[in-house]
Order: C-alpha cells, then structure tokens, then sequence
C-alpha cells in the first residue's frame, strides 16, 4: 500500500516522487526501461520553467549536473534577425533558458527521488489500471504479477500514456497539421550559452539549434505535414540539413554536423485532456497534455503541473477535491498556452496571401513595440491572454 502510485520516471514522475518523499508520504515509481536512451525530445526548458524547477528544488541539482543556463536566444524571421534576447536582463524573475541531455537528466531525477525516500521499480510492465477509492495497479516485472495500492495513482508516462488508456480519459486532438524532426549533432559550432532558430514563412518551416552540452547539439526541423516524408533513420540526415538550410539555417552551423544518435520525426499538433484527474487517477505533462514541440512549452509545462499537484495535495486533505482543483488549474494553463502557440504559428509559420497580409500588418508594428507580442516564452501560462491581447498582437488596434 501506498500513498502515491507514479507510472514513468521522467521529469515529471521523478520530480513528483522526490518532492513528495520529502513531504513523508509513500511514493513508489513503475518506470519500463531499465536504461534511459537517446530519444528525440525536448531538452530545452524556456524561461518560465526555472522558476518552477526552483519551486520543486530541483534547478541547483541540474544545474550543478547536467544543466546549461542559456542568458541568450536569436530568432531570424527567414534571413532577417528579429530577436537577440537576454533572458535574464528582460524576465520578471530574471530566469535564463535552460538545456540538458535528457537521459542524464532522467537519471538524475530519478536517483533523487530515491534518495529521497521513494521506492523505484525499473522494467515494470503495467498491465491493468483499477481506478477506486483506493486505485489498484496490476504490473508485470521479472516474469512475476503484483497486485499493487495506492491512494492516488499518477499517470507521467508521456503523450502515449498507458495510464490514460487504462483509465478511460477522454483525449482532444488538434486536426494534423505538422510534423517535427529532431536528431543529436555534434561538430556544430553553436555557442553553449545561445539559442538558435529560423522560422520561415515562405515554406512554413522552422529550424532550431541548441546545446545539450560535451560538445552536442540538438537540431530540430519544423514542416507542413504534406511537405516531406518521414525523417526516419540516420541515411535521411542530408535532407535534413538540406531542408534546415533551405529554411534559412546558417550553412556554416550544418557543414561539419555528424549525426550522434537517432533521427526521427512525429506529428506536432497539440493533444489533451480536458480535466486530467477522476477517481484517484491523475495525469500530468505530456500524459495531461502535449504542447506543440515547435514552441517548446513542454517541459516547462510538465513542472508546473507537478507543482500545482503538490501544492493541491498538501493543502487539501481530500485528495480527490485536490485532484480536481489540480485539473482545473492544469487545463486553465496549458489552455492559456496553446492560444498563444496558435496566434505565433499563425504569424510566422502559416503560409499564403492571407498570412502575408497579417504580417504586413502586424510586423511592422512589433518592431516599434515589442510589447506587442506576448511574452509566452518568458511569461509561459502567465503571459496577458484575451481578446484585446491578441488584437494588439495582429495589429487590429
């Protein structure tokens, strides 16, 4: 029997099991790998995550691990330069960006929480969800079944969660409109303490650029899903660097690039569910919700959803009154963020003469006041939203 029951021992589950260890509880992790892999994902955390990570003590651990605080991030709009950002110098509670390798990280978190307190069981293979009072989880490890309890059990098993499926959450999609592509590059000679990217209106594709650190680099390819096929596997890495120079890439950043791990590609359209909490089961990050990995909300966001679980369920003795408040605070945010992931996609990615006339319109304006624009990647959930926002955005007003 335990108090909590958490289904992947990323960031958000080992995060989640630490902090709550520490608060006394009884925390068990079911992780399915027996070893972190090289996957394509996210390793950069925007500016609004730092803060977050510092709440749940875990930003001086990284960073004194495998964490790389970035201060700066170039942006060029096809060949023209339209952001050279300090983070630190223009953020309220002046956070840099931050970049990590991911399965150092994983590892990381979760040998803190068991550190912490919490117990951890690797190759854990679920096989049965049984959402109650007390929720029950059947789990297959070493060729042996147990029959395990808990008060509530936690889905942080990612955007293919088993824990969503087994608990009947009814999931919302955005219709496919585009695909992402990511591998791990090294002889990229990309400075570790900037961000690079190009979006380019012209073809609706994006390119992005940053250290994960030991002289690696994360590249990533944003496209119209009709646009290519499938970047699949390491013999593809040429069109890759074609497509990400013809997106306006700096040639020189691509000339030497050797692939070091996988490459992949998968739809990028947001996915969620509407209220990630019911019977003693709740969901967060990817598992509650999927941000559009262009915009790179994610991991930002999955710390956030792990604080405002702890907060509810340490503030709140009910746990299913605090699990419901949880939800609602949960899909409030990422709400708040898929509109602004939309209004900046619609500007600087969408293609056609429509598009053109709301850049025409609207660019000129942010660039006499940036203001204009908000500040999703400083200010994530917390950015102003609202009809009056967003006209100002498009210069309507």
């Amino acid at each position: 029997m335990y108090d909590i029951i958490i289904i992947g021992g990323g960031l958000g589950g080992s995060t989640l099991a630490k902090v709550m260890s520490n608060h006394g509880l009884r925390v068990l992790i079911l992780e399915r790998t027996t070893e972190f892999k090289d996957r394509v994902r996210g390793e950069g955390m925007h500016a609004w995550g730092v803060p977050e990570a510092k709440k749940l003590g875990i930003f001086e651990l990284l960073c004194d691990t495998c964490g790389i605080e970035v201060p700066w991030w170039d942006i060029y709009l096809a060949d023209e330069q339209i952001a050279h950002r300090n983070f630190p110098d223009t953020t309220p509670h002046q956070s840099p960006l931050f970049s990590f390798y991911h399965p150092a990280m994983q590892e990381i978190l979760l040998s803190a929480a068991e550190e912490s307190g919490a117990d951890v069981q690797r190759g854990s293979q679920i096989l049965t969800i049984q959402p109650e009072i007390i929720s029950k989880v059947i789990v297959k490890r070493n060729s042996h079944t147990q029959e395990l309890r808990a008060r509530l059990v936690v889905g942080a098993d990612g955007r293919n969660s088993i824990v969503r499926k087994h608990a009947k959450f009814d999931v919302k999609n955005d219709p496919q409109r585009r695909m992402f592509a990511g591998v791990l590059l090294e002889n990229v000679p990309l400075p570790t303490d900037m961000w690079y990217a190009v979006m380019n209106p012209t073809n609706g594709q994006e390119t992005f650029l940053g250290s994960v650190g030991d002289g690696r680099v994360r590249a990533y390819l944003g496209y119209p899903n009709q646009t290519h096929s499938r970047f699949q596997k390491t013999d593809d890495l040429p069109r890759f660097i074609e497509e990400s120079v013809r997106t306006g890439g700096d040639p020189n950043l691509y000339a030497n690039a050797r692939a070091i791990g996988p490459l992949a590609s998968f739809p990028s359209d947001d996915a969620w569910v509407e209220h990630p909490y019911k019977k003693g089961i709740a969901l967060i990050g990817d598992a509650a919700s999927t941000c559009d990995p262009a915009f790179g909300q994610g991991m930002a966001m999955t710390l956030r959803s792990v604080r405002q679980l702890r907060d509810r369920l340490l503030e709140i003795e009910n746990w299913d009154v605090a699990g419901n408040a949880y939800a609602k605070e949960q899909n409030r945010d990422f709400m708040i963020i898929r509109t602004h992931e939309d209004w900046l996609r619609s500007l600087f990615l969408e293609t056609g003469t429509v598009a053109d006339a709301h850049r025409a319109q609207a660019l000129p304006l942010i660039a006499e006041d940036p203001s204009r624009m908000p500040d999703l990647f400083g200010l994530g959930p917390d950015a102003p939203i609202g009809e009056s926002v967003r006209r100002r955005f498009f210069g309507e007003e």
